[in-house]
């Protein structure tokens, strides 16, 4: 805020208008500064300066900078965290689709989550893993829901910007993954692998998920994705 016109004397501020009756214009009050300053008294102003276009556009330019670096990196972590987040949902449900298979099979499948209309429950409905799954015991390790077979678990929907793309080894299904009753992977001598990428380049773009013979899920990360 500015304090009013204001003039600095040598030893004293001096105030143009204090006890004194108002100079009758601009012009008026401009001839009495000029005055002022021939007969020696130094005046200094005291209007405020306010910033230049220069500084304004440089101060511009280096926002403009920073923002196409940061916003870049800043996406880049969000989609890294949402592609973790999932990979360790999946890997998650692998686990728990093992733990459960002692004893009496278990199958890990994909599917939307709707209830046949004949069987009353969930069923592996679906060849996308991005649209949810669910996870059943699997006496006969047949990898299909029937007899006496129960649902254990229902997962949601992956992030709906992921891709998940089941990859088989040998004569494996790409929409179920069954264990048998020891925890081993079946059918014996088959692997599953699934890329899960979600719209990103360069190191650490995707992740590879592993279901080995042993029936353990392994995790590697992926520098090229071909999901996307």
């Amino acid at each position: 805020m500015t304090s009013g016109h204001c003039h600095q004397t040598s030893g004293r501020q001096y105030r143009p208008f204090e006890g004194r009756a108002p100079l009758e214009s601009t012009h008026d009050n401009t001839k009495r500064l000029a005055a002022l300053r021939v007969s020696g008294v130094r005046v200094m102003s005291c209007t405020p300066r306010g910033f230049t276009l220069i500084e304004i556009m440089v101060t511009v330019a280096v926002s403009v900078i920073l923002l196409a670096v940061a916003v870049p990196n800043y996406i880049n972590f969000m989609r890294s965290n949402k592609l973790s987040t999932n990979v360790n949902t999946f890997v998650q449900a692998l686990q728990f689709a093992r733990l459960e298979a002692r004893g009496r099979g278990a199958t890990l499948c994909a599917s939307t989550g709707k209830v046949g209309a004949t069987s009353g429950h969930e069923e592996c409905d679906s060849a996308d893993w991005g649209k949810g799954w669910i996870v059943f015991s699997d006496y006969d390790t047949s990898g299909t829901l029937n007899g006496n077979d129960e649902i254990l678990r229902v997962g949601e929907a992956f992030s709906a910007d992921l891709t998940i793309m089941a990859a088989a080894t040998l004569a494996a299904d790409t929409a179920k993954v069954t264990f048998g009753r020891q925890g081993f992977h079946v059918p014996a001598g088959a692997e599953h692998s699934f890329e899960f990428c979600i719209g990103r380049g360069g190191k650490g773009a995707g992740r590879k998920v592993t279901v080995n013979l042993a029936g353990t899920p392994l995790v590697e990360s992926l520098d090229t994705c071909s999901a996307t």
